[in-house]
Formats: C-alpha cells, sequence, structure tokens
C-alpha cells in the first residue's frame, strides 16, 4: 500500500476482534494483504470441497461457511474495512440495478417489467453506527430472496466462488503494482468485498443459517477451538430498527 490507513475509530467492537481468535493479535500490527488472502483461499477451497459432494450434511456445511466467514472477517479487519456497512451502502434497503426493493432484475433483463426510476434515495448511514451482520444478511433476504429462491445451494455457492476470484484478482493485480492503489481502488475494492460477503450470506441463508445466532454461540463454537463469545453481539452494538421491522 502506498500508505497505510488509519484504523477505524471502532476497530475494538468490530465482531472478528471478538469472535475469531485475533484478541491475541496487535490490532495495528500490518499484514501483507496477499499473504493474509492465502488463510482465506484455503477456508474458501474447504467450503468449494465440501459443496460439492452430493447430499452433504448441513452439520458438515455449517462450520466450513462458519470457517469462511471468520477469515474473511480478519482478512477486513487487517484491511481496516466493514464489510457490513459497506453492504448497506452499496444494497441500500433495495437492488441498485434495478432499483425495486424486492429484486425484479430477471424480469427487467426479459423486458417484462421497466427500471424502476427514479432511483430512491439512499439513505444516510450514521458515520458513527455499527452494522451488526444479521442485519445485513436479513436486509438481504429481503431484497433477494425472492430472485434467490429458485437457486440451488449449489448454484449460490457458485455465485460466492465466482465473486471470491474476482477479489482475489484485484489483490493480485495489487501485488503487481507494490499494493499501491488510489482512493477510488479502494472504494471499489471495498464494495467487491461486500459483494463477496452478500453471497456468503445468501448461502448462509438458503441453509437456514443465521449469522447472528452463530456469533452469539446459539449455534456452538464459531470458528474451531471451544471458544464461545463473552457476550451476544446484540449487547455491543447500536441497533438500526429500521433494518429489523
Amino acid at each position: 500500500m502506498s500508505e497505510r490507513r488509519r484504523p477505524d475509530p471502532h476497530y475494538e467492537r468490530l465482531p472478528a476482534r471478538e469472535y475469531f481468535g485475533v484478541l491475541n493479535k496487535d490490532p495495528n500490527e500490518y499484514r501483507d494483504p496477499t499473504a493474509l488472502w492465502e488463510n482465506v483461499s484455503e477456508t474458501i477451497e474447504e467450503l468449494r470441497r465440501g459443496v460439492d459432494r452430493e447430499e452433504v450434511p448441513l452439520a458438515e456445511l455449517r462450520p466450513l461457511l462458519i470457517g469462511v466467514y471468520g477469515a474473511l472477517r480478519i482478512y477486513t479487519l487487517r484491511q481496516f474495512i466493514d464489510p457490513n456497512r459497506a453492504i448497506l451502502e452499496k444494497y441500500p434497503g433495495y437492488c441498485p440495478y434495478c432499483h425495486y426493493d424486492e429484486c425484479h432484475c430477471p424480469e427487467v433483463r426479459r423486458g417484462l417489467v421497466e427500471r424502476r426510476e427514479p432511483m430512491p434515495p439512499r439513505p444516510i448511514l450514521p458515520q458513527n453506527e455499527l452494522i451488526r451482520p444479521e442485519q445485513a444478511q436479513r436486509l438481504l433476504e429481503r431484497v433477494y430472496g425472492r430472485t434467490n429462491e429458485p437457486r440451488t445451494v449449489s448454484e449460490l455457492s457458485e455465485s460466492f466462488f465466482k465473486e471470491a476470484t474476482e477479489v482475489e484478482e484485484w489483490i493480485e493485480h495489487w501485488a503487481a503494482a507494490g499494493n499501491a492503489f488510489t482512493p477510488e481502488d479502494a472504494q471499489a475494492f471495498t464494495y467487491e468485498l461486500a459483494d463477496l460477503f452478500a453471497r456468503l450470506y445468501a448461502v448462509m441463508t438458503r441453509l437456514g443459517i443465521d449469522i447472528g445466532n452463530e456469533l452469539a454461540g446459539a449455534g456452538g463454537p464459531p470458528y474451531g477451538g471451544t471458544r464461545r463469545p463473552k457476550i451476544a453481539i446484540a449487547s455491543i452494538y447500536t441497533p438500526i430498527p429500521q433494518l429489523d421491522e
């Protein structure tokens, strides 16, 4: 990177610090983005092998999905990116492509309905507002649940794997450029990561996995071992009522 980013002022309160084994790490330690992505790639490959098996039981997919979430969340923390906030910036309660509260992109592409115009105003997210991952997951389900319903777990997973490849291409591009990037590139990369998390949440939703329950310990230890969170997520985040209605 051309210069190190300043840590998010709420860095200590972001979920992976609490739930994915990085409490004993220096929060300001610089990690090379290419090297750090290797761990993410390994967990994604484990998930791919699991999804490729026929009729794999949910009990086996659950820890793989949570493992991928944990690896990705650690990666975004090291890059000082909050993907859940980025999801709400890119998908602010409606589809940014067809502009409907419930996505109608398939019908728009087939010419059955017109794109909604004008685009609804984007809600302003307070600078100090933290977005819980389950809020982002539920928001995406409201917007894309209808279009995702006909898709199988394998199809939804393939969308996630495709998005992961695009993120990896960004990282390889930066590595070739000496990890230097413009502010515009940084914003675009943040939205690529938001898309990656959105695809992961779609797979979880289809399988009935609520990321909030997993992080709060309702579904068991979230990232290997026996460690459970000390407190539930809801007690350390300020809720955003309009997202949970």
